[in-house]
């Protein structure tokens, strides 16, 4: 039945088959520079409904599908910024990262100004994060960056300047509520603090400092319950350094790269300061993604070239994700979401006869389902079959 289902999708999709091509009018030329119809598609932690931005009549909607009621609803207009990214913190709260350039007064010119939202699909409330939280500093960007999940739901972990405009801020973590959108500060840093790391139970597993003085790179650590040196670096830039953490928490991932777009070598950081080398699977490719988390503990890696290529270090994730992009060979298929068990993984497939489909794969049942074309102005020259769920 599995593979049944597998070569339907396949020929469905065009790819590897030769099927018959519905008759379809060839879309505007304008239409390849619109945006995507739906964009930023994102399962639940439990796989019961996907939530994603969806362009309708000129504006953006934050909308949610559920797969066993079947049923799609509109929850709120999101077109008043530019949103980036959607997904969920738990099974109640959707976050929405948006961003748009804003004018202060009293600061030079304008900026990129990001923040977090968070919807609750319980009480229906769209919160805009850290707003009301005590000292936040003024125009800083990337506002809305999200480090962790809180074991405890409704509560994630977002680093922010804080301190009022006459005095040197200081990059803390906070502690945020969902509901309320509040924070409170959870370990404080310092004004050359760059980044956090932080567990479900809020252990820091590492803070990144960068002193544009000094040119001096540190990372600090927590594990003990007390802030620890555990590794110092002469520099002229800061370097990629700390991107992300080993899932068994033996050790950070390290990179000694010399800046942001030279990732150099990877390492393994343990806790007590010793770097040994890292195999993140050895495909042979260059590495174009690390696969992390909410809290950036390291999954697998994707590799570039002409279709994406994947290594998970859990072997039978590795063995579904591979099955997906052998099944779909000439495809571009690209992992985008997933549950928490992994037993559902979302794809964002393009190929010769698609401008981008979003498909489900249930690992439980072995079946595949079409959940929703990306563009719905492009139509794609295929035969739709039987039994697969389309928005």
């Amino acid at each position: 039945m599995r593979v049944l289902v597998l070569a339907v999708l396949a020929a469905w999709l065009g790819f590897g088959f030769n099927t018959a091509s519905a008759e379809v009018t060839h879309p505007p030329l304008e239409a390849y520079g619109d945006l995507p119809s739906i964009r930023y598609m994102a399962l639940s932690p439990d796989g019961s409904i996907v939530a994603f931005a969806e362009r309708r009549e000129r504006a953006d909607y934050l909308v949610t599908f559920d797969f066993a009621t079947r049923q799609k609803t509109y929850h709120v207009k999101i077109d008043d910024v530019a949103t980036r990214d959607i997904w969920f913190a738990d099974e109640e709260n959707i976050v929405i990262l948006a961003s748009e350039t804003k004018f202060v007064i009293g600061f030079r010119g304008e900026f990129e100004y990001s923040g977090a939202f968070s919807f609750s699909l319980k009480t229906k409330k769209l919160t805009f994060l850290l707003r009301g939280t005590d000292n936040i500093y003024p125009a800083q960007g990337r506002l809305g960056r999200i480090v962790g999940d809180d074991a405890d739901p409704g509560y994630i972990f977002m680093p922010a300047y804080v301190g009022d405009r006459y005095s040197h801020p200081n990059y803390s973590l906070l502690r945020v509520n969902l509901k309320t959108g509040k924070g409170r500060r959870f370990k404080s840093g310092v004004d050359n603090t760059v980044d956090w790391f932080v567990d479900e139970d809020g252990t820091v597993l590492a803070r990144e400092d960068y002193n544009n003085t000094t040119d001096t790179y540190r990372v600090y650590t927590y594990v003990n319950g007390k802030r620890e040196l555990i590794y110092e670096l002469e520099t002229s830039q800061l370097p990629p350094g700390v991107t992300g953490i080993k899932a068994d928490r033996s050790a950070l991932l390290f990179s000694d790269g010399s800046d942001a777009d030279d990732s150099g070598n990877v390492y393994e950081l343990d806790f007590s300061g010793h770097l040994t080398p890292a195999s993140l699977g050895g495909k042979g490719g260059t590495i174009e993604r690390i696969i992390k988390d909410g809290n950036r503990f390291v999954l697998g890696v994707e590799y570039s070239g002409a279709v994406p290529s994947y290594k998970f270090y859990d072997p039978d994730v590795d063995a579904a994700v591979s099955g997906m992009v052998s099944q779909f060979s000439t495809a571009s298929v690209n992992l985008v979401s997933w549950t928490d068990d992994w037993s559902k993984l979302l794809y964002l497939i393009y190929g010769s006869d698609t401008p981008g489909s979003y498909v489900l794969q249930d690992r439980e049942t072995g079946q595949m389902m079409l959940v929703a074309d990306e563009r719905d102005n492009i139509p794609p020259r295929r035969h739709r079959p039987d039994g697969f769920c389309q928005l």
